[in-house]
């Protein structure tokens, strides 16, 4: 009965301050969580946090809303959320914040579904959620032969307005990496279950609306926690050289455990040797596309010859290496970049109007961008027609980017956006431009004429005689 009271309440105050729609019954926008299935993945330098919920509706009415909270303090860490309907065939459905919230630190979404739930029908749907920046180093400082450890602290249920029958949380971690972890005592039973690569909590009993008890999970984990804080990322666009040239420049940091004591190299030189380093940057593997040609790695010192460029069809992939071991803390910035065959990215069409089809980034595996603006250079004369992309974009500048040899200057867009992980590799942009015959020919006939009016200059001054 208690519950039925919240959850009434908690409807009718969302329906007034968010809906504004016409007044309904208390029951109106009633749904049940019979289950709740999480899976927290701990084996990344971020947390990845996929929920799948099996929702009744218990109201009298049809329902095609779904209302889903979050803790206010995290929602700046959010780098993406996607939210699928399980059924024959799985569908994306449509997430948005909602513009008025009767919660002050919670911050309310509204899902809405692909169709509308008859009374006492279920459906389930699947919430994945990538969090940065909420594993903290524990302790903070640590020796250089060391291990690292983290503490990953999160809620001990689901936050929902609705009531939970029962839940289960399954958190992706290797056993023999776990120090200390929440426990209970639930029914005369242990409350979690370690196995050998997860750790289980069960939880049978009816759980309240906005429950927000908390768990923890304090593990070894020795790799970096990389942060790119800036990425500016350049693709140059040559229709007649049939090109696309790439160059990245990554602003690096390590945001794990801090060194304690001063940085040994004769230590760094055994753990080398023994191959027995921790938490620290010694390479970075960039994935790239099959095809990929003619890469470079250059730092603020210069040329490092030390990355190596494996051009496998199936697996191509560039390591760089830094000149120095970056450990918690330290910084390091370089640039890499490559060539790729345009004519394998770009869709031409009627009238002039060309589709290109490039990744949105290409960077190391298990990382966090705190910034990123890609410069995306077309062709001298081209026109924009329409920039499309999955990944949100924070600003886009269209402007004109002059050099050697140009003669009104080549289109320029810019995009900005910000809090991405790795995992966004596989998303692309798509550039809509026009870039006509009589645009592809300006500059060859432009650089033919000057050359030509040269020759004849020459000609006629070699003919003047001139006489002191």
């Amino acid at each position: 009965m208690k519950i039925s009271l919240i959850l009434i309440f908690l409807i009718t105050s969302l329906k007034n301050t968010i809906t504004q729609k016409t007044k309904r019954t208390d029951n109106d926008n009633l749904w049940k969580n019979l289950n709740i299935d999480r899976v927290i993945d701990l084996s990344k330098s971020y947390v990845e946090e996929t929920t799948t919920i099996v929702i009744q509706n218990i109201g009298s009415t049809p329902l095609n809303e779904y209302f889903w909270i979050i803790n206010d303090n995290i929602t700046n860490k959010i780098s993406s959320i996607k939210v699928k309907e399980k059924s024959e065939q799985t569908l994306l459905l449509d997430v948005v914040p909602a513009k008025k919230s009767p919660f002050n630190d919670i911050k309310l979404y509204i899902i809405k579904l692909s169709k509308s739930i008859l009374p006492k029908e279920l459906i389930t749907i699947e919430i994945n959620v990538v969090i940065t920046e909420t594993l903290k180093p524990l302790p903070p400082v640590f020796s250089q032969h060391e291990n690292q450890h983290l503490i990953w602290e999160g809620l001990k249920y689901s936050l929902s307005v609705y009531p939970t029958e029962k839940q289960k949380i399954h958190i992706k971690i290797d056993s023999k990496d776990v120090l200390s972890y929440s426990r209970y005592n639930e029914n005369n039973s242990p409350n979690p279950i370690l196995l050998k690569s997860h750790l289980i909590y069960n939880f049978h009993n009816t759980i309240e609306p906005l429950n927000k008890e908390t768990i923890f999970v304090h593990y070894k984990y020795n790799e970096p926690i990389i942060i790119i804080k800036k990425l500016e990322r350049e693709m140059e666009i040559s229709h007649w050289g049939n090109n696309i040239a790439v160059k990245n420049t990554y602003s690096i940091t390590n945001a794990g455990t801090r060194l304690k004591e001063n940085f040994s190299r004769i230590k760094w030189s055994q753990q080398l040797y023994y191959k027995t380093f921790q938490a620290v940057i010694s390479s970075l593997k960039i994935n790239l596309k099959a095809g990929t040609r003619d890469t470079y790695h250059i730092d603020e010192i210069g040329i490092v010859s030390t990355s190596e460029f494996v051009p496998n069809p199936k697996n191509t992939h560039l390591i760089i290496k830094p000149r120095y071991p970056v450990f918690g803390g330290w910084n390091y910035s370089c640039t890499v970049g490559w060539n790729l065959d345009l004519n394998k990215f770009l869709k031409k069409q009627n009238n002039g109007i060309y589709i290109l089809k490039i990744p949105f980034i290409e960077g190391p595996i298990n990382v966090h961008y705190k910034s990123i603006s890609v410069n995306i250079i077309l062709p001298e004369g081209s026109k924009i027609l329409n920039v499309i992309s999955r990944i949100p974009i924070s600003k886009k500048e269209i402007s004109v980017h002059k050099t050697y040899m140009d003669i009104i200057g080549r289109t320029s867009v810019k995009l900005f956006t910000e809090n991405l992980v790795d995992k966004m590799s596989s998303e692309d942009i798509f550039i809509i431009y026009n870039y006509s015959t009589l645009e592809n020919l300006r500059k060859p006939l432009t650089i033919s004429i000057v050359i030509s009016l040269l020759f004849l200059i020459s000609s006629l001054l070699k003919k003047l005689k001139i006489n002191f």
